[in-house]
């Protein structure tokens, strides 16, 4: 076996130990967008924007009732969010043409996740996200970073990691 070889089998084997393990990484978009603007309707009908937490660290689950994987996930989205007590929100944004076909599912977020609604999707597009669940950590100054969705125990235990080292502006 060539030095090539072992390198490569090296390599394969440092890559899978990292899937396996759920290892989660913020990456930054290439092109910073603006993203405390972006308008989200709310539960109640009214408006809000990401802006309205400057200063704060915030997760943005997006996600579609038709989603299996999402429905899923609501109940780590409600258990991350009662983690932190303060310098932090967690906002789960719906992506579902009909905001209605959720209904039965937003009571499993509990009642400090703030749910918004985004049928166009026009927020998910500015966070670069691709798939559903989509997760992004949104920092003090409102800089969007697209994280990768947890798949395990080990994964969310680094997600909860990665926002404990992001610094939220205390007031």
């Amino acid at each position: 076996m060539t030095q090539y070889s072992r390198l490569i089998i090296k390599l394969m084997a440092l890559a899978l130990l990292l899937l396996r393990h759920g290892e989660v990484r913020a990456e930054m978009r290439a092109a910073p967008v603006e993203l405390t603007q972006y308008v989200i309707r709310d539960a109640a009908g009214g408006q809000f924007t990401l802006g309205s937490f400057r200063g704060k660290v915030v997760l943005v689950e997006f996600w579609a009732s038709w989603c299996s994987r999402c429905r899923a996930q609501i109940s780590e989205i409600k258990a991350l969010r009662e983690t932190f007590e303060t310098g932090f929100e967690t906002v789960a944004v719906n992506l579902d043409e009909d905001p209605a076909a959720s209904e039965s599912l937003l009571p499993g977020f509990g009642n400090k996740v703030i749910l918004g609604f985004d049928p166009h999707g026009g927020l998910a597009e500015l966070g670069n996200i691709k798939e559903l669940p989509g997760l992004m950590l949104v920092d003090a100054q409102g800089i969007g970073r697209r994280v990768a969705r947890p798949d395990n125990k080990e994964g969310w235990t680094a997600l909860r990691a990665t926002i404990l080292n992001m610094p939220a502006q205390r007031k």
